[in-house]
C-alpha cells in the first residue's frame, strides 16, 4: 500500500470517528437533558408541542443564551401568538416562541447529523479502484458500471466518466437491431451537416422510424472515424478521410443495403486533446483484453507519462451539507408560515361561532338574565360539555376569569373585543359596554336586528364555503376521469 493510499485510509477512519463522537455526544446531551426533566415535577411545558424528546434540551438552551442576550418579539409576531395563545402573558408567549424554534433547530440538526454519517459509511464503502489501477466489474449477466474517475497523467487532471462493461464469455456478441425507410434515411443521415464531402458534425443514423415494421442497423468502413451510432471522431485524423456507411433495412425475410460516402474533414487537437486521445485507446485496448477478467486494469502510461487515479468519495457530502444548511433557512419560516395560516384558521373559526353566542345572548336575556349571568351562563355550558370548544370559548372563560377576580364588567368586555379584533365582536362589546354606562333599554331589540344582519352574512359564507369545497373536489374528479380514461384506452388496445 502506498504512502498516498495509507493517508487516505487515516482520514477516512479519523473522519468516521469524528462524526460518530459528534453524534454521541449530540444524543446524550438530549438525554442527560430529558431524563433530568423526568426526575423534575416543577417543570411543565405546553401540551401543544410534541418536541417531547428534545424540549428540555431547548428550555436549557434558551437559559443559557437568555441570561447573556435580550430576546424580545417583534410586535406583529407577538400580536399574533396572543391571540393564538388565549390568557399566556407575554413572558410566556416569548419563551415559547423562542424554545419552539430551538427545538426545531435541535431537531434539524440531529437528522443532518444522522444523514451525513450515513453518507460518510456509504461513501467509505464505495472503493471502486483496487490497488490504484483495477476495477471489479459486474458478474455475467450484470449491467454496466459507471464511475467517476480523477486521472493525471503527468500533471495533467481530468474528471472522466469511464463505463466499464460486464463480464462476459469470449464468444459473446451484441445485435443492435432498429427501424426504417429509404426516403426518410437520404432525408436525416447527414443530420446538421450540408454536403457529404466535407463532414464536421455527427450524423443522424436513424435506427427507427414511426410506423415503420422495418429494422435498420448501421455497418461502417472506418468506426474509429465515424461510429454506427453516427458519432463523427474528427480529432482522430489528420488528413480527410472516406468512409462507407451502410444501412442494413430487415423485415422478415426482406433486406436490402443502402451506401453512403461520406469525407470526414479533420481538426486540429492541442497537445492535452492529444493526450487524452491516447489514453482513451490505451484504455478500449484494456478492455478488450480483458474481456473474461474479473478486473479491470486502468492504463498506468501514456507516452511515457505517469497515469494516477483517484475517486472524490465525498463529494455527496457537500451536497448534503447544502441541503440540510438550506433546512435550516426553511424550516423557521415554515414553522411562521403556519402559525400565520393558524392565525387565519382563528379568525375564520370566530366568524362562524359568532352567530350562535348572538343567539344564545339574545335567549338568555330574553329569559330575564343580566349580561354578566348570561355571559357566565354560556361559558360554564361549554365548561360543562368537556368539549374543545375553540377560541371563542376560551376567550370568553378568560374574560369570565377576570370578572371573577375583580375587574370590572366594562373593562373585561372591552379587552375581549380588543383581543378578537374582529369588527363584529367588537360591535358586539361596544353595545355591551354602552348598556352598562347608559342603561339602554332596547339592548334586546338591538341584538335581534344585528342577529338577523349575521344571518345574512352566514348564509354568505356558507355560500363562499361551498364553492371552496367544489374547487377542491376539482382536482380529484380530474384525476378520476384521467384513470377512467387509461382504463378504457388500456382495455381498448389490448382487445386489438
Amino acid at each position: 500500500m502506498s504512502s498516498k493510499e495509507m493517508v487516505k485510509e487515516v482520514f477516512d477512519i479519523v473522519l468516521f470517528a469524528v462524526c460518530v463522537c459528534m453524534l454521541f455526544i449530540y444524543i446524550a446531551f438530549l438525554l442527560y437533558e430529558w431524563i433530568n426533566n423526568r426526575k423534575r415535577k416543577d417543570v411543565k411545558f405546553s401540551s401543544e408541542y410534541t418536541y417531547n424528546f428534545v424540549m428540555p434540551a431547548a428550555d436549557k438552551i434558551y437559559c443559557i443564551l437568555k441570561s447573556r442576550f435580550h430576546f424580545e418579539l417583534k410586535e406583529e409576531t407577538a400580536e399574533r401568538y396572543r391571540k393564538l395563545y388565549v390568557g399566556k402573558s407575554d413572558e410566556e408567549i416569548t419563551n415559547n416562541y423562542f424554545i419552539k424554534h430551538i427545538s426545531l433547530f435541535l431537531y434539524t440538526y440531529l437528522v443532518f447529523q444522522i444523514i451525513f454519517l450515513i453518507t460518510v459509511v456509504s461513501c467509505q464503502r464505495n472503493q471502486d479502484i483496487i490497488s490504484g489501477y483495477y476495477i471489479e466489474k459486474n458478474d455475467i449477466g450484470g449491467e454496466q458500471k459507471q464511475i467517476d474517475v480523477q486521472a493525471d497523467i503527468g500533471g495533467l487532471k481530468k474528471d472522466t466518466e469511464i463505463v466499464i462493461p460486464e463480464r462476459k464469455y469470449n464468444e459473446k456478441e451484441i445485435v443492435i437491431q432498429a427501424e426504417k425507410v429509404k426516403k426518410h434515411i437520404y432525408d436525416k443521415y447527414l443530420g446538421t451537416n450540408k454536403s457529404a464531402d466535407n463532414i464536421k458534425k455527427d450524423l443522424c443514423l436513424i435506427k427507427k422510424m414511426k410506423g415503420s415494421m422495418f429494422n435498420i442497423s448501421w455497418l461502417s468502413s472506418n468506426e474509429s472515424v465515424v461510429t454506427t451510432d453516427g458519432k463523427v471522431n474528427s480529432r482522430k485524423i489528420t488528413t480527410p478521410e472516406d468512409v462507407e456507411i451502410t444501412a442494413v433495412l430487415k423485415y422478415e425475410q426482406y433486406k436490402e443495403k443502402i451506401k453512403f460516402n461520406v469525407t470526414v474533414m479533420p481538426v486540429k487537437k492541442t497537445r492535452e486533446e492529444s493526450v487524452w486521445e491516447q489514453w482513451e485507446k490505451a484504455f478500449e485496448k484494456s478492455v478488450d483484453e480483458t474481456k473474461s477478467f474479473k478486473y479491470l486494469r486502468l492504463p498506468d502510461k501514456v507516452n511515457k507519462l505517469s497515469v494516477t487515479y483517484s475517486v472524490d468519495k465525498y463529494n455527496r457530502l457537500w451536497q448534503i451539507a447544502g441541503i440540510m444548511a438550506l433546512m435550516f433557512i426553511i424550516v423557521p419560516f415554515a414553522s411562521e408560515s403556519i402559525s400565520k395560516s393558524r392565525l387565519t384558521e382563528r379568525d375564520k373559526q370566530l366568524k362562524l361561532a359568532y352567530p350562535e353566542m348572538i343567539e344564545k345572548f339574545i335567549l338568555l336575556i330574553n329569559a330575564g338574565l343580566p349580561v354578566k349571568s348570561a355571559w357566565i351562563r354560556i361559558a360554564e355550558t361549554q365548561c360543562d360539555k368537556e368539549i374543545e370548544s375553540g377560541y371563542l370559548m376560551e376567550e370568553m372563560l378568560l374574560t369570565r376569569h377576570q370578572m371573577e377576580n375583580g375587574l370590572s364588567e366594562e373593562k373585561a368586555y372591552e379587552m375581549f373585543g380588543r383581543r378578537i379584533g374582529l369588527l363584529p365582536y367588537m360591535k358586539f362589546c361596544t353595545l355591551l359596554v354602552q348598556n352598562l354606562k347608559k342603561g339602554t333599554a332596547d339592548l334586546i331589540k338591538i341584538l335581534e336586528y344585528e342577529s338577523a344582519d349575521v344571518f345574512s352574512e352566514r348564509k354568505e359564507n356558507a355560500k363562499i364555503l361551498g364553492e371552496e369545497a367544489s374547487t377542491r373536489l376539482l382536482m380529484p374528479m380530474m384525476i378520476m376521469m384521467v384513470i377512467i380514461f387509461a382504463i378504457i384506452l388500456y382495455a381498448a388496445f389490448a382487445g386489438m
